[in-house]
C-alpha cells in the first residue's frame, strides 16, 4: 500500500460550495514505502508535467481603455481556468473559441468586467465564474477573441500550470535516543529511512486533485517507458551512450538523455545508488543537468556492466510507478 487519502484533512475551502467548483478542492494524501527521490519526482511532475487545457492566444480587436495596456489585460485573462467538460474530444476542444465583447455607454457608471463576461462558442465548455478582470469606464469598450490549447507548465507556467500549490513533508521518521534515524529493514531501500510523506495538492485548472495526481504519475511512467523502449529495442533517439574507459573488471560510460530533467535524473540516480550495495566499492554513479534552460541530463557510471545497471534502474522504477498508480485507482 503506497497511497492513502486523508479525507478528514482535505483542507476544503468552505466557500467552494457550488457543485461545478467542487473540482478545485485541495487534496491531502500520504505516500508510504516510497524513496524520497520518488516523492520529489512526484512533486516536480505535478508542477510541470500535467497536460491542461487553457487560454493560449488572445487577440484584442477593439479597446479604448486607458487604465490598462494590452499586455496587462492579456496577463489577467490568461489566468482564468476553464471548467471541466464532458463528451468532447481533443479536436472539438481545440475548435472552441471564447469571446469578450462589452461596451459602456457615456450615461452608464463604471462596469466591472469579470470572467462571467467570457462567452464560449460551445455551451459544454465554460470558465471559472466570478473572477474580477478589470474595469471599463463610461465611453470605453473592449472586444477580444481567445483561443485555447493544450500544454504543460513546461511550455508556459502562467497558461498551463495544473496546480496552484504542492506541499509535502515527512511525518513519520523514527529516531533513536541519540537522534539518529531508525531504519526499516523490510523497506525496499535497505539503507534509507522509510518515512510517511504527506502531500497537499491544490488544483487550479481542469481536473480535480486526485486526477491531477494520476496524470503526474502517468507522466513519469511515460518518460520511463520511452527510455525502456529505446534500450530494449536498441533504437536510440533520446539516449546517447559513449564508452569513456574500459578495464578488465569495469566499464566507464557516459549517457546523455535528451528531453529529460531532474525529475528523471534524480529518480534513476538514487535507484542505482541505493539498490546496488557494491556500486561504490567497484565504481561510481552521478548525473548532472547541463544547463537550467535545456532539458538534457548527463549520467556518468562506472560499474561491471553500467548500461545494464542503468536499464535495471529504469525497469525497477517503472514497476514501482505502475504499482503506485494501481494503488491510486
Amino acid at each position: 500500500m503506497y497511497f492513502n487519502i486523508e479525507k478528514d484533512r482535505s483542507g476544503i475551502d468552505p466557500t467552494l460550495n457550488r457543485k461545478e467548483l467542487a473540482f478545485m478542492k485541495p487534496l491531502t494524501f500520504t505516500v508510504k514505502n516510497a524513496h524520497r527521490s520518488f516523492c520529489s519526482a512526484l512533486r516536480r511532475a505535478l508542477m510541470a508535467d500535467v497536460i491542461t487545457y487553457a487560454f493560449d492566444q488572445i487577440e484584442i480587436t477593439r479597446t479604448n481603455s486607458v487604465l490598462f495596456n494590452s499586455d496587462i489585460i492579456t496577463h489577467i485573462i490568461m489566468g482564468v481556468p476553464i471548467l471541466p467538460w464532458k463528451d468532447l474530444s481533443d479536436e472539438e476542444l481545440l475548435m472552441v473559441r471564447f469571446t469578450i465583447d462589452h461596451e459602456v455607454s457615456d450615461n452608464e457608471t463604471i462596469y466591472r468586467l469579470t470572467s462571467n463576461d467570457i462567452k464560449s462558442s460551445n455551451p459544454k465548455v465554460s470558465v471559472f465564474p466570478d473572477i474580477p478582470l478589470f474595469i471599463l469606464r463610461p465611453g470605453e469598450h473592449f472586444t477580444a477573441t481567445i483561443t485555447p490549447n493544450f500544454g504543460t507548465a513546461r511550455d508556459d507556467a502562467l497558461k498551463f500550470g495544473a496546480v496552484e500549490n504542492v506541499e509535502y513533508k515527512w511525518i513519520d521518521f523514527s529516531f533513536d535516543d541519540n537522534g539518529h534515524y531508525l531504519f526499516d529493514h523490510d523497506n525496499k531501500y535497505k539503507n534509507e529511512p522509510n518515512p510517511i510523506v504527506e502531500y497537499m495538492v491544490s488544483p487550479v485548472r481542469n481536473y480535480d486533485a486526485l486526477t491531477t495526481v494520476k496524470m503526474a504519475v502517468q507522466s513519469i511512467i511515460d518518460q520511463l517507458e520511452s527510455l525502456d523502449n529505446e534500450l530494449s529495442n536498441e533504437e536510440f533517439n533520446n539516449i546517447h551512450v559513449t564508452s569513456l574507459d574500459k578495464s578488465n573488471d569495469t566499464e566507464f560510460i557516459e549517457i546523455l538523455i535528451d528531453n529529460a530533467d531532474d525529475t528523471i535524473g534524480n529518480l534513476l540516480n538514487c535507484e542505482m545508488i541505493v539498490n546496488t550495495p557494491d556500486l561504490f566499492d567497484v565504481g561510481s554513479c552521478a548525473y548532472q543537468k547541463d544547463h537550467p534552460t535545456r532539458d538534457l541530463i548527463r549520467f556518468k557510471i562506472r560499474y561491471t556492466n553500467p548500461l545494464e545497471l542503468f536499464h535495471t534502474a529504469i525497469k525497477d522504477q517503472l514497476q514501482f510507478c505502475n504499482d503506485f498508480l494501481k494503488d491510486i485507482n
